[in-house]
């Protein structure tokens, strides 16, 4: 029998403060898992969120003026969505990408990156990993730069206003089937 649908509700979800600095003013930041690794793997959240051995979705809450600390590198491919306020993404050579709501920042393996939250209003985004990762494999880089990626690749932004929605799925078209989608990745 296949398994069943799962729900996972965000009120469910304890924020976990265990990232570099994150109870440092300047650096707050809570992150919650929804779908996550097993034991030993990025979960902040075992035994509520839905365990993956092939990716891992949450939340980063950020609260006006707090910033990731330096830049970090991940062993997998990172996209950001902002849901609510507005980020600066940085990069580990100078790149600097300004994000609001439903905007995409997608951060290819290896690219150090980093956001902080521009202007007086708090920062909710969805971060999504296409694999999972071990805790303590992300590296974080604090201090002067340059910090290049080894592929030579950057943080890209992808703008929901510079999308095209597609109604390609069967009688999206349709009065009582209205729907539309679009992708940020793919």
């Amino acid at each position: 029998m296949p398994d069943a649908i799962r729900i996972v509700r965000n009120r469910d979800l304890e924020p976990a403060w265990t990232v570099l600095r994150a109870k440092e003013a300047g650096f707050t930041r809570s992150l919650v898992t929804w779908m996550g690794g097993p034991e030993g793997y990025i979960n902040t959240n075992p035994g509520v969120a839905i365990e993956s051995l092939d990716c891992a979705v949450g939340l980063m809450d950020m609260g006006p003026g707090q910033r990731q600390p330096g830049v970090h590198v991940h062993s997998m491919v990172e996209i950001y969505v902002i849901l609510e306020g507005m980020v600066e993404s940085f990069d580990g050579v100078g790149n600097r990408h300004t994000a609001g709501p439903l905007d995409c920042l997608y951060i290819p393996k290896g690219v150090p990156h980093g956001v902080r939250t521009v202007g007086d209003k708090p920062v909710k985004l969805l971060w999504v990993n296409d694999a999972i990762e071990k805790w303590g494999v992300s590296r974080y880089q604090e201090g002067p730069g340059p910090h290049p990626a080894e592929t030579g690749e950057t943080v890209a932004l992808v703008r929901f206003n510079d999308l095209e929605p597609s109604w390609s799925a069967p009688r999206a078209n349709e009065a009582g089937f209205l729907r539309w989608c679009v992708s940020w990745v793919g």
